[in-house]
């Protein structure tokens, strides 16, 4: 290969480099704007070093520590009490389950001592022998809705 050929092909890896570049900053520009229009975060389990961490639509950086509970115990102890047990029995059938769907909704006690509903769905993904590796999936925000249905109920029948 002469010289000449292979300036062509280094541009020429330069320039498909750049455009997949360009593409990857895209989709991460609709993904961000996708979450929070949606008012959703991705959420990801490494099941096997028990570390939880999250997307933060606005940084699109996945956090983890004080912004959020680190660990399973950890979210566990965030979720409403009422909501614990089938919470964990959510999460324990889709470790169960071959398929690894994940669906719930929780009620989450946020640091500041409000409580926000979210609807969580998510898969779990396994490793070569099948086992549970990691739980990925999104929660959406569903506060706002459960405070008008709560306040629509409340207008329906005061004496609740």
């Amino acid at each position: 290969m002469s010289g000449h050929d292979t300036r062509k092909s280094s541009e020429r890896a330069s320039q498909r480099y750049a455009a997949f570049t360009t593409r990857a900053h895209r989709n991460e520009i609709h993904l961000q704007l996708a979450l929070s229009a949606a008012n959703m975060i991705c959420f990801d389990w490494d099941i096997v070093e028990d570390r939880v961490a999250r997307l933060d639509p606005q940084t699109m950086d996945l956090t983890a520590g004080e912004t959020f509970n680190n660990n399973f115990r950890a979210v566990l102890a965030a979720v409403h009490d009422e909501d614990r047990e089938r919470f964990r029995a959510d999460v324990g059938d889709a470790l169960a389950d071959p398929d690894g769907r994940f669906e719930t909704e929780v009620r989450i006690r946020n640091c500041d001592g409000s409580t926000a509903w979210y609807i969580e769905c998510g898969k779990v993904e396994r490793d070569s022998q099948g086992r549970p590796a990691r739980l990925i999936g999104v929660a959406i925000d569903v506060t706002v809705q459960k405070l008008a249905e709560q306040a629509l109920k409340q207008a329906r029948d005061p004496k609740d």
